[in-house]
């Protein structure tokens, strides 16, 4: 099972990479940084679902830092932050 979802996770970037070649944009990929999480829920909180279940205020809501922090420790996981 780990070897079909990293053969999906693989050829789903290969079509992303190729799609921004063919489009000749620039992007940075890295992996998802705790000083990301803010950005991270603002993105979440911007569609008609989200704007009433996502907490943007400031200080950030404990959970999200929780959640993220779960992600990462999860090997099966990957928070990918594109620029």
């Amino acid at each position: 099972m780990a070897q079909i979802d990293s053969a999906r996770k693989r050829a789903s970037q290969f079509s992303l990479a190729l799609a921004i070649f063919r489009n000749r944009m620039k992007l940075d990929f890295r992996k998802a940084a705790e000083t990301d999480i803010s950005d991270l829920v603002n993105l979440l909180a911007d569609d008609d679902l989200g704007v009433k279940r996502e907490d943007i205020s400031i200080p950030l809501n404990q959970s999200y830092i929780d959640a993220f922090y779960s992600i990462e420790k999860d090997p099966n996981n990957e928070l990918t932050v594109v620029e």
